[in-house]
């Protein structure tokens, strides 16, 4: 049985992409029949709350902390790290900038075992220039030695990995998507969850996005174009549709939500937009199920696994095109992708919250497309052959 180990530096759900996308990964690889370890550290106590989740799904966890500093370290971690690999056939490597990724690098070069390096967008130049000076000296002191010398550098777009050009590594790439748990989305709940729960939403057409609030979510430009929907909704000459609103649902990363909540009072928009927090699990997909318009308008998006989660929910999305999964939506006319800027932005939402039809018509080629290309299932089972190709070279 192929022996898997994935490395990462923390499973808390409100890591939002990374943490989401492994364990529909090693859920799905679990139900393969490989032996499939996560290694995480972690920070604070709730860090290990959700190691409960990948163990229900067949995914043995091993968590080392607290871990403390920059690079999240901790006094057993080396030790735990070899004796991971030591006991793998291949190792996934998840995000770059914590001593958990190096050491399981260096540990695989040493022991000679194929290792696989995800950057969850840290590589593209927008990430890269935040922080770039602390950035650039551990690429010449680490990253680019454990880079060049994986077995492959797993990108989940051909934009992401087209963005790490400038880097000039060396190793080979593969290009693989994340995916949806089929099981979550194949039976949908019925409507009126999120509104139950925060009545104040009542019947109002929702506009959501669904996320951890951080600056790199572009959520300022979305509540601008916002701003300019309602405007066209409250002008003398618009229809009788009732007045959107805006639900931003999902972890405070930084307190950023105060600078947007700012912002909000600033447009007088107090009233029309609601904060939900995280929303796990089942809640999440009530969310979607409620939504008229979901809305990612990020500054840079690695992937997008909220866009993806929402078109398999059937719902019209508006997405940026620094989302990196945005080509593949244009290509397959499963959303609306739009220039990163408010006015963009504005007229595809105030276009998708006058048609009902036109919602409903992107809504089924979103569902049908997100069904049949991010499957868990079938994404699992290509990791396995590449699994057993690195491990017989």
């Amino acid at each position: 049985m192929m022996r898997v180990l994935h490395v990462i530096s923390g499973i808390d759900p409100e890591n939002g992409g990374p943490t989401s996308a492994l364990l529909g990964l090693t859920k799905a690889q679990a139900r393969l029949g490989l032996d499939v370890t996560v290694l995480a550290t972690w920070r604070y106590a709730p860090g290990r709350d959700n190691a409960d989740t990948f163990r229900n799904a067949g995914v043995k966890v091993t968590m080392v902390g607290p871990a403390r500093g920059k690079l999240s370290r901790h006094p057993d971690l080396s030790r735990v790290v070899d004796q991971h690999v030591s006991g793998a056939d291949v190792v996934h490597i998840h995000a770059l900038f914590e001593e958990i990724q190096h050491l399981a690098a260096r540990a695989c070069q040493r022991r000679c075992v194929p290792y696989l390096m995800r950057p969850c967008g840290a590589l593209d130049p927008w990430a890269w220039s935040r922080g770039r000076f602390f950035k650039s000296i551990y690429l010449a002191l680490r990253l680019r030695r454990n880079l060049n010398r994986a077995a492959f550098i797993h990108y989940t777009t051909d934009t992401e990995r087209d963005a790490s050009a400038h880097l000039g590594l060396i190793a080979p790439t593969i290009v693989e998507p994340n995916g949806v748990d089929l099981d979550e989305f194949t039976h949908l709940p019925g409507r009126g969850g999120l509104r139950k729960k925060f009545p104040i939403l009542k019947n109002r057409p929702i506009v959501l996005f669904l996320g951890r609030l951080d600056p790199k979510k572009g959520i300022e430009l979305l509540i601008e174009a916002f701003a300019g929907v309602l405007r066209v909704t409250a002008a003398p000459t618009s229809s009788d549709r009732q007045r959107p609103v805006l639900v931003l649902a999902g972890p405070d990363v930084y307190g950023y939500q105060r600078k947007l909540e700012s912002d909000i009072a600033g447009l007088q928009l107090t009233q029309d937009v609601v904060f939900t927090g995280m929303l796990p699990g089942q809640e999440r997909i009530e969310a979607l199920v409620d939504t008229d318009v979901f809305a990612m308008t990020s500054h840079v998006e690695n992937f997008g696994v909220a866009v993806v989660e929402a078109m398999a929910t059937g719902v019209a999305c508006v997405v940026s095109e620094r989302v990196n999964v945005a080509p593949a939506i244009r290509s397959a006319s499963a959303g609306v992708v739009v220039s990163h800027d408010i006015p963009s932005i504005t007229a595809a939402l105030q276009d998708l919250l006058a048609s009902d039809e036109r919602r409903a018509s992107l809504g089924t080629v979103a569902r049908a497309f997100a069904l049949a290309r991010y499957d868990w299932a079938h994404i699992a089972r290509r990791w396995e052959s590449r699994y057993y190709a690195v491990g017989d070279t």
